[in-house]
């Protein structure tokens, strides 16, 4: 029997198209795995998000409202953004627009832990007549959007 040996060339086309194969086929393993332990699905999180906003005020000198919202829920939260209205005027104010602060910082890296609270703050300046006139005020977050709180429930100062 006379046996003959692979050629260098497709010895090596053989061995990246075996290390690029092994790569894709890791890759897309990993992408599966994580993706199927880090995102909640939307029942898991109605389930397991929730959270209550214990005080809502507008101080008409500072031209500011403050939300207190506290996590109820057995996940951490963030990504705030708050609805306002008056019952003529709806406006979203989102963690994005910089009109929000926190107060403790919160962030998609800092999220607001089981039992903490946060007061979201939101510059009225420029919709100080919504302000004024608020009716209700709804909280939001991008964690579980299906989730929301709401206060009819607004000190004016």
């Amino acid at each position: 029997m006379h046996l003959k040996a692979v050629s260098p060339l497709v010895a090596v086309v053989l061995l990246i198209s075996i290390t690029l194969l092994t790569g894709v086929v890791i890759t897309l393993w990993v992408k599966s795995f994580t993706s199927k332990y880090t995102s909640l699905s939307p029942i898991e999180c109605a389930l397991n998000a929730q959270y209550a906003i214990d005080s809502a005020e507008y101080d008409s000198a500072r031209k500011e409202i403050s939300v207190r919202v506290t996590n109820k829920g057995k996940i951490d939260l963030s990504g705030f953004s708050l609805i306002l209205d008056n019952s003529t005027d709806i406006r979203e104010v989102n963690s994005t627009s910089g009109m929000l602060s926190f107060s403790p910082d919160i962030s998609r890296s800092n999220r607001l832990k089981i039992e903490r609270s946060v007061i979201i703050k939101a510059n009225a300046a420029s919709g100080h007549e919504l302000a004024r006139t608020l009716k209700s005020i709804k909280v939001l977050n991008e964690v579980c959007a299906e989730v929301s709180a709401s206060t009819e429930s607004i000190v004016q100062r």
